[in-house]
């Protein structure tokens, strides 16, 4: 079709005969719920942190230190449950 609608791509090469092919980073933009609130909340601590250091208050300096601390936790969780679950479906795909 000349407005480029059809089954054909932009190098006339059907749709059908090109390999399914997925780009390799979209695997690894994937995070689970642990590693995205465990970054949320690492995120949250540094804030939390340079806000006490910045106005001098100790008690809000730790509070970020600690939710860091958290986070970290919370994300290296989430890490190794996907690291398992890999593990898992590359060991049932053989």
């Amino acid at each position: 079709m000349p407005n480029g609608l059809g089954a054909q791509n932009s190098n006339n090469t059907p749709d059908a005969e090109r390999p399914n092919v997925q780009p390799p980073l979209i695997k690894e933009i994937i995070m689970n719920k642990d590693q995205v609130q465990g970054r949320a909340e690492t995120a949250k601590g540094a804030v939390k942190e340079a806000a006490g250091k910045l106005v001098g208050n100790d008690r809000l300096t730790a509070e970020g230190q600690v939710d860091q601390a958290a986070g970290k936790v919370q994300s290296t969780t989430g890490d190794v449950k996907n690291k398992v679950g890999n593990a898992v479906k590359n060991a049932i795909d053989r």
